[in-house]
């Protein structure tokens, strides 16, 4: 619905897919394994994960503080109806020029 709005209205819409997500950003937990065969002559040794895991409780949560500090810095803010909504002010809502938000 938001896209359709957005394009009725002249608005330059964007929604992207970002691949492997979770590997662009750290986790705060402590998370351990212990490396199996796969690892080679490190098999057997503790290993500490450092990025974010499919899996993990917290991962999204981290993902979601990641891109919404990237989108702070390129001038984007989330919608008050819609956290997960960013927009960017560029004074005219009609060009597609969105150089001010980068």
């Amino acid at each position: 619905m938001l896209a359709f709005l957005g394009e009725l209205i002249g608005l330059e819409v964007w929604s992207p897919d970002i691949g492997n997500a979770y590997l662009e950003t750290c986790t705060r937990e402590k998370v351990y394994i212990i490396a199996g065969a796969e690892f080679g002559d490190r098999e057997g040794h503790v290993l500490i994960i450092s990025k974010a895991l499919y899996g993990l409780h917290s991962s999204g949560l981290r993902w979601s503080e990641r891109l919404a500090d990237v989108l702070w810095s390129m001038g984007f803010f989330p919608s008050k109806a819609e956290k997960d909504i960013w927009m960017c002010d560029k004074g005219d809502h009609g060009t597609t020029n969105m150089s001010q938000c980068m």
